[in-house]
């Protein structure tokens, strides 16, 4: 439990810790996109709706990839694929 929450102070290492890198990408550079938003929004308009809009999405994806990360503990580990095969098929040494 503890490795998962700490590797969930950023949203992706999780995902990519259990095998998913794919998906730990995709929350990593989305909550970067939003916090980006939020940070540059005071120098895009003079409204301060967008920073707190870019915040929630930040917050919100945060929130998603630790629940993700969460569900992704619970599931039973995948068996690593032995060396010498491709998708479950053994192929025989040919000299």
């Amino acid at each position: 439990m503890w490795r998962t929450l700490l590797l969930s102070l950023v949203p992706g290492p999780a995902q990519i810790h259990f095998r998913k890198p794919g998906r730990g990408i995709l929350c990593f550079a989305l909550f970067l996109f939003f916090l980006n938003g939020a940070l540059v929004a005071p120098f895009v308009s003079a409204s301060s709706g967008l920073r707190v809009v870019a915040l929630a999405l930040a917050g919100a994806t945060w929130i998603l990839a630790f629940l993700d990360a969460l569900r992704l503990r619970r599931r039973p580990p995948s068996t690593p694929v032995p060396a010498g095969t491709a998708a479950g098929k053994i192929y025989e040494r040919t000299s």
